[in-house]
């Protein structure tokens, strides 16, 4: 999952009822499917996203994780 991580500050109230969200490159964040650990993810990987997919249902592990991932794959 792939979210925008805001303050009061950076939501505004429009006059018909929805909000707007200000959103910086820091804002985005995800949680990791493996271990629940909460990470910023980098601008270029949500532009990279943006241009090859979309973002709903995506997941995005931790780099603790990837590298555990990586270090477990088995090559035949």
């Amino acid at each position: 999952m792939i979210y925008v991580k805001a303050t009061s500050d950076d939501v505004l109230l429009r006059k018909d009822g929805e909000y707007e969200i200000c959103v910086y490159g820091d804002s985005f964040c995800s949680v990791c499917p493996k271990c629940g650990r909460e990470h910023q993810l980098d601008e270029s990987i949500v532009a990279q996203l943006l241009e090859e997919s979309t973002l709903g249902g995506t997941s995005i592990y931790c780099a603790a994780c990837t590298k555990t991932e990586q270090d477990n794959e088995v090559i035949v």
